[in-house]
């Protein structure tokens, strides 16, 4: 009889640049197969973000901006948090808001989230 630890069968998930999910049957031939498994996707992974990581990013990047000048220059600084949140907002409730449209025309990313708005953009 096989030894549940050199039969044991994984699923090895993957994405894609596009921000597809990938599901690939795996059979681990060691106890810790799993993490050379999972090594080795890492090297198949592309290493571009999606729009909304990029996103994420920039809207926090302006947030602790907003908050550091409100301290040090003017409290007005803190309609720009505002502003930030409004458009996450918007990104959240219609698929787009003016940071993602300029990112995804200059940068070419697509959304993990929205594959609709990728067919759009490349039509």
């Amino acid at each position: 009889m096989p030894s549940p630890a050199r039969d044991a069968r994984f699923e090895l998930v993957t994405f894609d640049h596009d921000g597809d999910r990938r599901v690939q049957p795996q059979l681990g031939s060691r106890p810790n197969g799993r993490a050379n498994e999972l090594a080795m996707a890492r090297k198949r992974t592309p290493r571009g973000w999606p729009l909304e990581r990029v996103l994420f990013a920039l809207a926090g990047t302006m947030t602790l901006l907003s908050a550091l000048l409100a301290a040090v220059v003017s409290p007005w600084f803190l309609l720009l948090s505002a502003v930030v949140g409004v458009n996450q907002w918007a990104y959240v409730l219609v698929g787009a808001c003016p940071a993602s449209i300029v990112i995804r025309r200059s940068c070419g990313l697509h959304s993990a989230l929205y594959p609709e708005a990728r067919e759009e953009t490349a039509a």
